[in-house]
């Protein structure tokens, strides 16, 4: 959060496309401005900053927003090259949490980079193989790539939420065999079975 917040703070006040390296990162492929301001010749507005940052192109401009296209693609999934020069989007199937897609060979050195804020419960596997996760400059999550390829998948697991499904399996399961006719004991049955069934109070009028 804080790289992005940066960057964008960065872009605005005009300080190179250096921080279209962060967009890409995070999978931003559009830059939005609300209700942009137009200025005469000698006024200086965000849309003329935007318009000479290189890497951005204006796709459109109205008095409601204007917006730009980072130049290099970029999705959720890349292969990026050792020197950061090189990346290319995959083409990537399934929900966010559990993606899939094919990857082919390429140089040594490059890296599976996922456009989501790095943390211990991203897992990425090749062939079956778990990938070794690395770090990055703008914190989001990657792993190192081997020169072959093969069937990619990229699944977050989440180990708090899976703990809570297992707890509510085992209470519910416990409220179920407590309920269950079979575990009643013979007072107790006595005691239902003597028990008159309260009659539905008539509503006051």
């Amino acid at each position: 959060r804080a790289a992005m917040d940066q960057a964008v703070a960065e872009l605005a006040a005009g300080q190179g496309s250096d921080q279209l390296v962060t967009l890409l990162d995070h999978g931003v492929q559009y830059v939005l401005y609300p209700r942009p301001e137009l200025g005469g010749p000698a006024d200086a507005t965000m849309v003329d900053t935007l318009d000479g940052t290189p890497g951005l192109g204006r796709q459109s401009l109205s008095d409601h927003y204007g917006l730009w296209r980072v130049a290099e693609p970029t999705g959720v999934l890349r292969t990026v090259s050792e020197d950061g020069l090189e990346a290319e989007a995959l083409r990537v199937e399934g929900p966010a949490d559990q993606l899939t897609a094919e990857i082919g060979g390429g140089h040594t050195g490059r890296r599976l980079a996922l456009a989501e804020p790095a943390d211990g419960g991203w897992r990425a596997t090749l062939d079956g193989a778990e990938l070794t996760p690395v770090d990055t400059e703008n914190g989001t999550q990657a792993w190192a790539l081997p020169v072959h390829g093969g069937d990619l998948r990229v699944w977050h697991t989440d180990l708090v939420h899976t703990a809570w499904w297992i707890t509510q399996g085992v209470l519910l399961l416990i409220v179920a065999v407590l309920a269950a006719p079979g575990v009643r004991t013979e007072e107790e049955r006595r005691l239902i079975e003597t028990t008159p069934m309260p009659r539905p109070r008539r509503p006051r009028r």
